[in-house]
Order: structure tokens, then C-alpha cells, then sequence
């Protein structure tokens, strides 16, 4: 990380302070990261392990979440699959000193929305962490209609989902991949169309991240054993409410 701690513009949230929850077992970088964002004008906690992190996250509501990769008893990954379990969504980055693809997609696949590999920019990491909250908060000044499509119940507003009147908790990943789709109902739309509507370059690191967050979103939106996303072999999905 540089050595530079400079003001970071919120932009349309500079009004508001996020709540940033960092977990790692190294005091000094928690320390660090901790000024960082404050310094930034965040609103900073750390924690040394995942248990304190709980108890934490029972009583504080946070915007995101910082979470180093390898710590002691209970790894990043676990713990953010363990709070996806209990329906607690909150949009993390994965701090990480391995650069490998298959680390990057089991970090995925366990509900991480980002992940940055040691040593970063410090810049960086804010600029993440700040695309992390803008998915978020920009979703709420979004029109307040509501779609509904077949068994499918959403409101623009509120991010709020339901199949046949059960919600449905979606990761913010998830959730903006679902708006491309819910706003293309029974259109084929193609991978590289979806990363662009994300705002995200096309890597292979990128269509890795795709792939697997649209196959959650896919599992996530079955009911009674209906498949609402169906693949188009060799273009793209296709979102389908008949």
C-alpha cells in the first residue's frame, strides 16, 4: 500500500459516512486500513478475528465489509459464506496475498463481491470500496416502479425481490446482474453486454466473476424447481418468466 492518505470524494454520498467493518489478524494493517478510510471520511471498525466480527456486525449496520483472506481458526472465504447463510448481505472486498484465479473464483463463489491482491494502492482499494457502495446506494434513486413479470415481484426502489411472494436475498453483484436481466426479459443478452452494463472491463478474470455470480443468481431465483435464467449456447442467458 502507499504511504499517501489523502481525502477521497464521495461524490453523491458525501453527506452520508459509511460504516466499514475491516477483519484482519494483523494489528498494524488493520490500524493502517483504519485511518485510511477515516482519513477518507468513512466511519472505521476493525476487528482481529471473524468472532469479534460478529458480534460486531449483530449490533452495527455496515456498508462493507474489508476481509483479509488468511487468518487463523476461520479464513475470509468461510466467514463470508457464513454470513450469506444467515441472509446477512453485506457488500465485502477480499484482501489477498495470492493472485490466483482459482483462490479468486472460490472467493467468489463464497459471496465475495471484489477481491484485491497484496501489496494494492491505497487508492485502489477506496475506489473499490466506493463502486462497492455506489451499486448500493445508486439502485435507491433509480425510478420506483415496480416490475412484475410472471412469478416475479421487484421493486426498484427498495432492491426488494420476491418469487411467488417469497424474497428472494440477493449479494449486490447479484442484484445489479438481475436488474440487466429483469430490464431484458426473453432478450439473449450476452456476456461481454453484461460486464459493459456493470461498468466492468472484459478480462478473462472479469468473465470468470460473471460466470460464477450469474450461476448463485441462477440458483437463487429457482422455485418449485423452475429455471427463470436458461444459457444460450454459444451467445449468452436469457431471462425467462413463462
Amino acid at each position: 500500500m502507499d504511504a499517501v492518505l489523502r481525502r477521497h470524494d464521495e461524490g453523491s454520498y458525501k453527506m452520508f459516512k459509511p460504516q466499514i467493518l475491516i477483519i484482519d489478524d494483523d494489528e498494524k494493517i488493520g490500524e493502517l486500513l483504519s485511518k485510511l478510510f477515516i482519513i477518507n471520511g468513512y466511519i472505521a471498525f476493525y476487528a482481529l478475528n471473524t468472532e469479534d466480527a460478529r458480534k460486531l456486525i449483530k449490533y452495527i449496520s455496515f456498508n462493507a465489509l474489508v476481509v483479509d483472506y488468511m487468518m487463523p481458526k476461520e479464513n475470509g472465504i468461510d466467514f463470508i459464506s457464513s454470513l450469506h447463510a444467515a441472509n446477512i448481505n453485506i457488500p465485502s472486498i477480499m484482501l489477498s496475498a495470492v493472485d490466483e484465479i482459482d483462490n479468486k473464483i472460490t472467493a467468489f463463489q463464497g459471496g465475495a463481491n471484489d477481491y484485491l491482491t497484496k501489496p494494492f494502492n491505497s487508492k485502489e482499494l477506496l475506489l473499490r470500496v466506493q463502486n462497492l457502495l455506489k451499486i448500493r446506494f445508486d439502485a435507491v434513486d433509480n425510478s420506483q416502479d415496480t416490475i412484475r413479470q410472471g412469478d416475479i415481484l421487484f421493486n426498484k426502489t427498495s432492491n426488494s425481490l420476491k418469487i411467488n411472494n417469497i424474497e428472494i436475498n440477493l449479494s449486490t453483484l447479484e442484484m445489479e446482474i438481475f436488474k440487466i436481466f429483469i430490464n431484458n426479459v426473453n432478450k439473449t443478452i450476452y456476456k461481454e453486454d453484461i460486464l459493459k452494463g456493470l461498468g466492468r472491463q472484459i478480462t478473462e478474470s472479469n468473465l470468470n466473476t460473471l460466470n460464477v455470480n450469474i450461476m448463485r443468481l441462477r440458483k437463487k431465483l429457482e422455485s418449485n424447481n423452475k429455471k427463470y435464467i436458461k444459457t444460450i449456447r454459444g451467445k449468452g442467458f436469457v431471462l425467462t418468466t413463462a
